[in-house]
């Protein structure tokens, strides 16, 4: 799949159709997680890791459902460019 995707008619914003698939995938577990369908979630899993997906990605998504679950706020980090410091 090393097609790219033209965004918005833009030919300096290209995206590799890999990426667009990753997150899409990765979308899809998040939402499936949301609605409790855990049975779909190891076949999504394994969709985005065919797509390039990072363990870390994985592990972020099923680590902010289990917060959810527990009742724990989301956690918002922001890290600044270049600082390496989280705020």
């Amino acid at each position: 799949m090393g097609n790219n995707t033209v965004v918005k008619n833009n030919e300096t914003r290209t995206l590799n159709a890999d990426n667009v698939l990753k997150v899409t995938a990765l979308q899809y577990l998040k939402e499936a997680l949301a609605q409790e369908c855990y049975e779909e979630c190891a076949e999504l899993v394994r969709a985005a890791k065919q797509f390039g997906a990072h363990p870390d990605d994985i592990r972020v998504i099923l680590s902010g459902h289990a917060r959810r679950v527990m009742g724990a706020q989301e956690k918002l980090v922001v890290i600044k460019k270049g600082w390496g410091r989280r705020f």
